[in-house]
């Protein structure tokens, strides 16, 4: 390893709705608060196979899709009142907030070579054992096949 090391200038960190994610989202708002990186917040909607019963898969996804944007709301709101940071004010960081389709490991990790990113922020799917074995998981799949550093947040 080599010894000068460059501070992130990109960091691409993914959402969801879960306790872990939001954890990764605030580690990432203070490691760019550090380091003056700029934040790529990814949430990935998973387009549905088949709607449930009266309801249609483009109903679902549109469901989906508005699920993404309430989560993007929170997001904005919670960086705000955190750590006192405005959507649209000019700050030492630049936080891009983005919803994509498809699978989520695939899509995180094709965004963050899309975007240059040099860091991966992801929350632990909170699986272990034979449940994460069977079903995998999203930050397991991510570290293992990203082109650079992921970090895991608990």
């Amino acid at each position: 390893m080599e010894g000068n090391v460059a501070p992130f200038t990109k960091i691409l960190v993914a959402v969801d709705k879960s306790e872990h994610a939001v954890r990764a989202f605030d580690y990432a708002v203070r490691l760019s608060m550090v380091t003056g990186a700029n934040i790529s917040v990814l949430h990935v909607v998973t387009p549905p196979v088949a709607g449930e019963e009266g309801v249609s898969a483009a109903q679902l996804a549109d469901s989906l899709r508005k699920e993404g944007d309430h989560l993007i709301a929170q997001l904005k709101s919670r960086v705000e009142m955190q750590f006192g940071i405005r959507a649209g004010e000019t700050t030492t960081i630049t936080i891009d907030y983005l919803i994509k389709e498809g699978s989520p490991a695939k899509v995180i990790i094709t965004s963050a070579k899309q975007s240059d990113a040099d860091l991966i922020i992801v929350g632990s799917s909170g699986t272990s054992g034979v449940k994460e074995l069977l079903l995998g998981s999203v930050s397991h799949a991510v570290s293992n096949h990203a082109s650079c550093p992921v970090l895991i947040v608990k």
